[in-house]
């Protein structure tokens, strides 16, 4: 039986969790024998974990004085990788890469794997399964693996990563994997040197498993006659919140927004910050706000509507969900759009604009037949691809040790 381990930084709510999760749970135990290595074993889906899967130890080794913010902050500026970061900040403040935040946390990897335990057991694959640190540790030599995987989940060019740092991580792994072709075209425009060892693995969903969560609980919410609904970790930019809070403010006060409301599903370190802005705007009546919920799919199916108008995205599990519970979608132009979403059939895809946001929410609550067409729309495709685990079999395989 061969041994795989996924390494992952925490089992917080969120796309990436779910994507590990329905992964692990639909590999052959017969075949395969699973171990998750955590940095530290925490996060609400934590209990969501199978139980045939072997959660080590957490990677990360405490300490009695400093917290593991602190420890990274000290190792980052003593080994000189502070002064990498504010070049690196310079060199891409007027991109998508740009934001002080992003380039020293990605910098800071380096000290977080130094923070790290060895590991001692021997594998025969083992997996970082996103993008910082769970990536930069699986390449590490702390790490026993006879091969090694790093895995990808946004759209290169649009988020944070930074090809200065990935490069020498991407040159020690076996093979890479991202999560949709679109995504692999985009990544090859930064990497061409890696193209004989990249591949294609889909975020794997099981329709079965998407309804049997949603009617876990029943749960009464607050509806009016149309209901748009969001999931995703609260990360204002990155998901286009301010650009949701921003349209839904002008429909109030062009008196479009009488009977609706925007359900906002998700909390994270910018929860507090949004919160505060809806109730400044006074949108407390439009928006209602849940935070983090360790199941939101028994919410998102009394839905008429998801909406995600993130600046960019992979290829997002929640978009997904919605669609397997019914829902049409109006999603930004991300790299993978046109794979998830039949544009004017089952939902929308809307350039990646406030102006184009603004115009498709507006249309849609003027017109409502639309969201009753693309509704009926909606059952006539397949979403659930369990099928797509043989591909990755076949990546392992390829690798076989």
């Amino acid at each position: 039986m061969k041994k795989i381990l996924f390494i992952y930084d925490s089992m917080i709510l969120g796309g990436t969790s779910t994507a590990l999760l329905s992964l692990i749970s639909t590999i052959d135990q017969s075949k395969y024998e699973v171990s998750l290595l955590l940095y530290t074993n925490t996060g609400a889906l934590i209990q969501e974990i199978p139980q045939f899967v072997k959660v080590m130890a957490p990677a990360y080794q405490k300490s009695k004085i400093l917290s593991s913010r602190q420890r990274k902050m000290i190792k980052t500026i003593l080994n000189g990788r502070i002064v990498l970061a504010l070049r690196s900040f310079y060199r891409h403040k007027h991109t998508p890469k740009g934001k002080f935040r992003y380039v020293l946390m990605h910098y800071g990897m380096a000290a977080q794997v130094s923070l790290s335990r060895v590991v001692d057991e021997q594998f025969d694959y083992a997996i970082g399964f996103m993008e910082g640190w769970s990536n930069e540790y699986v390449v590490s030599t702390k790490i026993k693996a006879k091969k090694k995987f790093v895995w990808i989940h946004p759209q290169y060019k649009s988020c944070y990563l930074l090809p200065e740092i990935d490069r020498k991580t991407f040159k020690k792994a076996d093979g890479i994997v991202l999560i949709s072709e679109n995504c692999l075209e985009q990544f090859f425009e930064f990497f061409p040197e890696y193209k004989n060892k990249t591949y294609v693995v889909p975020n794997i969903m099981s329709s079965k498993l998407v309804r049997l969560k949603a009617n876990r609980e029943d749960i009464i919410i607050k509806k009016a006659s149309i209901n748009f609904c969001t999931v995703c970790r609260c990360d204002i930019h990155v998901k286009g919140l301010d650009r949701l809070l921003k349209v839904f403010c002008e429909l109030k006060k062009e008196g479009i927004a009488k009977d609706v409301l925007w359900h906002f599903i998700g909390g994270g370190g910018e929860f507090e910050q949004f919160k505060q802005e809806v109730k400044r705007l006074g949108m407390d009546d439009i928006i209602l706000l849940y935070g983090d919920k360790l199941n939101p799919l028994p919410y998102v199916k009394q839905m008429d509507v998801f909406v995600l108008a993130s600046r960019y995205e992979g290829k997002p599990v929640s978009v997904t969900e919605a669609q397997i519970l019914g829902l049409p979608c109006l999603v930004t132009n991300y790299e993978s759009a046109f794979s998830q979403i039949q544009n004017q059939f089952n939902g929308i895809i809307m350039n990646n604009t406030y102006e184009s946001i603004y115009e498709t929410i507006k249309s849609v609550i003027q017109s409502p037949d639309l969201i009753a067409k693309w509704k009926a729309n909606v059952p006539l495709s397949s979403y659930s691809n369990e099928q797509d685990i043989m591909i990755f079999y076949s990546l392992l395989n390829k690798y076989d040790v």
